[in-house]
């Protein structure tokens, strides 16, 4: 389905992507310097492997913890009044 042509797009070293839809993407960043969502083959391989680390189950479900908590605190100004 959908999900498996995503991960293919996403995790694949031979997808190439299209110029000019990613060159736009270049200055996300501010630098316009190339990222893991701009580059392609070897370069981009690299960059995804760096950042594999970071997405591991025990750091996500940490992550979703601390979003959670910062969610409720939140949603908790925002009942009382106090938020933005």
């Amino acid at each position: 389905g959908e999900y498996q042509v995503a991960r293919e797009i996403l995790t694949d070293p031979q997808s190439k992507k299209p110029p000019a839809i990613y060159n736009q993407m270049r200055y996300v960043n501010g630098s316009g310097d190339a990222s893991m969502f701009t580059l392609n083959g070897k370069r981009w391989h690299a960059k995804r492997r760096a950042c594999v680390p970071a997405f591991s189950s025990s750091r996500v479900r940490k992550m979703n913890s601390i979003a959670l908590e910062h969610t409720e605190a939140f949603l908790e100004l925002l009942r009382n009044g106090d938020g933005v």
